[in-house]
C-alpha cells in the first residue's frame, strides 16, 4: 500500500473484508451490568416527570463585592443552580426563573453578611476610638 492515501489508516478500518482486531481470536469483551440509574446529565436523578422535558439549565449569581472602607469589604457569591426546563417552558423562561431563585436567596444572604459586616466595623470603630481617649 506504498503511497496509498489510506496507509495511515489502520488496516481494521480500511475496508470491510479485513479480518478483526483480534485475527480470529475469541472476543474478549465482558459483558456489563445494566443499572436503572439514569444518566448523570438528568436532574434529578429519577429522570424528568410528567411536567418537565429532561433539558437541565445553569444559572450563576456572580460573585459581588461590597467595600465601604478601603482595602476591607465583603464577598457574596457566586451561587450557582440548577433546573430542568418544564413541557412548555422555553430554556430562557427556565433560566429566569432559576436566576430569580438564585437572587432570593443570595439577597438574604447578602443582607445577612453585610449587616454583620457593619456591626463588627461599629465595633472596630468604637474600639479604636476608646483607645485614642485612653
Amino acid at each position: 500500500m506504498d503511497g496509498c492515501p489510506e496507509e495511515h489508516i489502520p488496516a481494521a478500518q480500511n475496508s470491510a473484508a479485513s479480518p478483526s482486531a483480534t485475527n480470529g481470536a475469541p472476543s474478549t469483551t465482558v459483558p456489563r451490568e445494566t443499572t436503572s440509574t439514569a444518566p448523570a446529565t438528568r436532574f434529578p436523578q429519577s429522570g424528568p416527570s410528567d411536567g418537565e422535558i429532561g433539558l437541565v439549565v445553569s444559572a450563576t449569581w456572580g460573585d459581588e463585592l461590597y467595600q465601604p472602607v478601603q482595602f476591607n469589604g465583603v464577598r457574596v457569591g457566586p451561587f450557582t443552580g440548577q433546573t430542568i426546563v418544564r413541557k412548555g417552558e422555553t430554556t430562557s423562561t427556565a433560566l429566569l426563573r432559576l436566576y430569580a431563585e438564585l437572587d432570593v436567596a443570595a439577597t438574604a444572604i447578602r443582607d445577612a453578611k453585610v449587616a454583620a459586616y457593619i456591626v463588627s466595623l461599629r465595633r472596630t470603630m468604637d474600639a479604636a476610638a476608646a483607645q485614642a481617649h485612653r
